[in-house]
């Protein structure tokens, strides 16, 4: 199940070049950090291809961050969030135009329950995507937590499914 996904996935990030992205935030606040340049977030991000939609975002069926080839709306079924401004997100516009090159993944075993079935089933789900696009130009993706310093700076991520989505540009976190 794995490799289908990865399949379906990458047919659609190496399809030609990013025609659209969008990042959605549910709550009101979120981290915009200037250096290294990330964004931390609780909604998600859509890419627009030729070929698709890819949304990294959270379902609100298994309460966590998902990556699938739906957009967000279909992710997020609620109808209260916010798409941030192009001020807000201003480098990672840069990114349309511009084709994939280089993608990397790292993936998990989750186990859902099945209610059609009445049990558990274990699926893979993505924990990392890494792209890298024709103008070298990189961005990492990842569902994460992380501690706040005494002035309110996060720092020590780690992977974590339930939390927030770490979109960094340019810089790879050890996650």
């Amino acid at each position: 199940m794995k490799q289908e996904k990865q399949f379906e996935f990458e047919k659609i990030l190496l399809s030609g070049n990013l025609i659209d992205l969008k990042i959605y935030q549910v709550n009101k606040s979120f981290f915009k950090i200037p250096s290294p340049e990330h964004w931390l977030i609780d909604g998600g991000i859509e890419f627009v291809f030729p070929d698709g939609v890819l949304t990294f975002g959270w379902s609100t069926h298994l309460n966590m961050f998902v990556f699938d080839s739906k957009k967000f709306e279909k992710i997020f079924k609620n109808k209260e969030f916010n798409l941030l401004s192009k001020n807000e997100i201003y480098n990672l516009n840069n990114l349309r135009g511009k084709s994939v090159r280089e993608i990397e993944w790292k993936w998990i075993q989750i186990e859902t329950w099945n209610s059609k079935n009445l049990k558990f089933i274990e699926e893979p789900t993505v924990l990392e995507l890494n792209i890298e696009f024709n103008t070298n130009e990189k961005l990492q993706i990842a569902p994460i937590d992380y501690e706040l310093t005494n002035s309110d700076k996060p720092i020590k991520y780690r992977s974590l499914l339930d939390s927030d989505l770490l979109i960094s540009l340019n810089h790879k976190f050890m996650i």
